[in-house]
């Protein structure tokens, strides 16, 4: 197990103030699920703690907080409108207690989706340039792009009908 320290360091022991769980508990649990030893990935979120292996990215274990569990319903509903732009989700149990101020971690191993986040984007780039120069531009009218192409899938990938009265609503108030 790797021990360096994280740069948002900080930010995952906060993740692990509200539960029973400890971190080494979950790099544990993770190394068992994805057979080898385990970092952090670069980008955390504020409701989650995510690890990948060292030597194999093509999973990662995610750990949550019960308040913040993923629906896994959903999330395969968001798969089968966005196929490989949602990531493939299993729930794995859960770590930890319930006491009056503490909470378990949910655990969820998930395949990982390439790519660097709008995040790690920006944070990467808005060093080097002005908000208003023209390769700024255009990265945001890809992104503009890039973002009506994903919301344009769920259209084009209807999973049911829509009820009449329900889309005549829609029309009305919107």
């Amino acid at each position: 197990m790797t021990t360096t320290t994280h740069p948002f360091q900080n930010e995952i022991d906060t993740f692990f103030t509200p539960t029973t769980a400890s971190i080494s508990d979950c790099h544990r649990i993770a190394e068992t699920h994805l057979g080898s030893a385990i970092i952090p990935v670069d980008t955390q979120g504020t409701c989650s703690y995510t690890v990948r292996a060292e030597n194999n990215d093509a999973y990662i274990v995610q750990f949550r907080l019960a308040s913040s569990q993923l629906d896994v319903q959903k999330m395969d509903l968001a798969r089968t409108i966005y196929k490989d732009l949602v990531p493939s989700i299993t729930h794995k149990g859960q770590i930890g207690n319930t006491t009056e101020t503490k909470q378990p971690l949910h655990i969820y191993l998930m395949t990982r989706i390439k790519g660097i986040s709008y995040l790690e984007f920006i944070l990467e780039h808005t060093s080097q340039l002005s908000e208003n120069s023209p390769e700024f531009f255009a990265w945001r009218r890809n992104y503009v792009v890039d973002i009506a192409r994903f919301f344009a899938l769920s259209y084009q990938t209807q999973t049911k009908p829509i009820n009449q009265t329900y889309r005549t609503t829609l029309q009305t108030n919107y």
